[in-house]
């Protein structure tokens, strides 16, 4: 056997050549992400990335509610409660009483079905106030007083246009999809700024990317034209005919004609959009909107929580917002401060993934126009019983009397 064959046999020199080569192997890969870290990352970073990546966030959100649209199917739920004051006596007496209302609506459509559900639940100084349920079958409303009649109530109504609007789920996706195509599209980067700004963030100085967009008349009339063109299409024009029920021939014509018109617009006041991120994940920071006379924006200040600005002809109003997002609900209290009256609304929200609705006793139904002189005054009395409805009638009636 010959010195090269020997030399091939020596396990210790084949090790270290295995070693050598798998060192250069995780060298190479470890340059390559780098590499392509700081790429991704610079482009990430370019303000039109950041606006489209905004952009493209808000779309994949509305795809889930979109979705069930496209089955005719929606449902969500809204709470919201107050806690205000001013330092004018007869505003704060009614911000008081509003003040101790709690309102929840939840409604659920199914327009395969054609089924439509609303429930209210609201409370008084945390005593019942109004609880009913409204249900839309087909052409007939189903109303459920819950304590204040122990029948349900129907009455007739014209509902078609209604579930044939929540039966274009199709349709309103195709609508959405070519507006976010159409914006994307439109925006090209030499519309956009980028610069660095510091930012108080959980008590601490952060350097955040400030990515603008600048709506001057010649950037403005780009970006709609484009837009317009983009949704001139076949696919988007039957969509919105049957969204809106108009011949698509003069959606067309109007689209055309809008596209002529839009030369004419002038703009002499330049309005920017800046939008923050920070971080390498780049995490939303706040976004600004303003011309030379007025402005919003929205800044955040520790997590989960913003501080936003208007100014609107030298009037400020300002306040922070602080929301609380889970999979299908959203938490957010607002604290305000406008001419005079301060203070914080909360409004709780939920979307339904499912849609299932209350079984209706069909049985157990009176139509309103055969209630009896003695129906009514059962319901009556039955509201007279309502502490909570009392009590703001009582709240509402001293508050009349004041005034006078």
């Amino acid at each position: 056997m010959n010195e090269k064959n020997m030399e091939n046999l020596n396990p210790q020199k084949k090790k270290k050549g295995v070693l050598i080569g798998c060192s250069i192997g995780i060298l190479v890969l470890l340059v390559v992400c780098v590499v392509g870290f700081f790429i991704w990352n610079s482009s990430h970073l370019k303000p039109k990335t950041v606006f489209t990546t905004a952009i493209k966030n808000v779309y994949e959100r509305s795809k889930n509610d979109t979705d069930l649209l496209k089955k005719g199917l929606m449902g969500s739920q809204l709470s919201i409660s107050t806690d205000l004051k001013s330092d004018e006596k007869d505003v704060n007496s009614l911000l008081e009483i509003l003040n101790k209302m709690n309102i929840t609506m939840d409604v659920k459509v199914n327009a395969q079905d054609k089924r439509m559900q609303l429930k209210l639940n609201s409370t008084y100084n945390q005593k019942d106030l109004l609880n009913a349920k409204l249900n839309l079958v087909k052409n007939t409303f189903y109303i459920d007083l819950d304590s204040l009649y122990d029948k349900t109530l129907s009455t007739p109504a014209e509902a078609e246009s209604f579930f044939e609007l929540f039966s274009k789920g199709n349709d309103l996706t195709t609508v959405i999809e070519s507006i976010y195509k159409a914006l994307e599209a439109s925006l090209k980067d030499e519309y956009f700024t980028q610069e660095k700004e510091t930012l108080t963030i959980q008590g601490k100085e952060v350097k955040t990317n400030k990515s603008t967009l600048l709506l001057n008349e010649e950037n403005a009339k780009k970006i709609l034209k484009s837009i317009t063109e983009e949704l001139n299409n076949d696919t988007c024009l039957s969509a919105l005919a049957n969204l809106t029920t108009t011949d698509k021939e003069e959606i067309k014509a109007s689209l055309e004609e809008y596209i002529s018109e839009i030369e004419e617009i002038e703009i002499e006041d330049p309005i920017s959009i800046s939008i923050y991120s920070y971080g390498i994940k780049n995490e939303f920071a706040g976004i600004v909107i303003k011309d030379s006379v007025d402005s919003f924006s929205i800044l955040k200040t520790e997590e989960n929580t913003y501080t936003y600005k208007i100014n609107v002809e030298d009037t400020n109003y300002t306040g922070t917002i602080t929301y609380q997002e889970n999979k299908d609900t959203v938490d957010c209290s607002i604290t305000i401060d406008i001419e005079g009256i301060r203070g914080t609304i909360t409004l709780k929200t939920k979307t339904y993934n499912q849609i299932q609705m209350d079984e209706i006793d069909f049985s157990n139904t009176i139509s309103i126009e055969e209630l009896s002189e003695s129906d009514q005054m059962t319901i009556l009395e039955n509201v007279q019983k309502q502490d909570g409805l009392m009590e703001l009638i009582e709240g509402i009636q001293a508050l009349t009397n004041a005034s006078m």
